[in-house]
């Protein structure tokens, strides 16, 4: 499996994390940064966490089948994504969001050490496998020097499309 991220300085709180939960599901992946080294192949799935000027580029090298997940928060991401054949998962606080948070407030984006965390699939979606992740809550316990929020929610929008982690 071959996952990208692309974003900000919390590129590395979500390699972290995919690379934690891929690591207790005894599964393999190879994971990204997108910010700071280059993509071998072609991705899977493809994290934004925020606009780059090399989005554009990054789209083109994912699979046919793989699918986009994107920060559906931050605006300037959409127009890339318009007419694109990939499927797309979304996360942040919006309504339209296929995957938010109950538990955190938008304003307080920063997470505690070892802090539960309520997640809410909004949307119901279809992980790689094929199974329908219908819209329910789940929590899971964060920390670990993960403190970004959107970190967080593009991780685990990303674990749950491979069924590395089970709801």
């Amino acid at each position: 499996m071959n996952i990208g991220i692309l974003g900000g300085n919390e590129v590395c709180q979500t390699e972290k994390l995919l690379s934690h939960l891929y690591e207790n599901a005894n599964r393999q992946v190879t994971l990204y940064n997108l910010k700071t080294e280059g993509c071998l192949g072609s991705l899977k799935i493809l994290i934004i966490n925020e606009k780059s000027r090399c989005l554009p580029h990054y789209l083109s090298t994912l699979e046919d089948s793989g699918v986009i997940v994107a920060n559906g928060d931050d605006f300037s991401i959409r127009p890339y994504l318009i007419g694109r054949p990939a499927h797309l998962i979304t996360y942040g606080f919006n309504q339209k969001a296929s995957l938010t948070t109950s538990s955190v407030a938008q304003n307080d984006m920063e997470i505690k050490d070892q802090q539960k965390i309520q997640f809410c699939i909004q949307r119901s979606f279809s992980t790689l496998s094929g199974k329908t992740l219908e819209q329910q809550e789940f929590s899971l316990e964060i920390g670990n020097g993960i403190k970004n929020i959107y970190s967080v929610l593009g991780a685990i929008a990303a674990a749950l499309l491979d069924d590395v982690y089970t709801i």
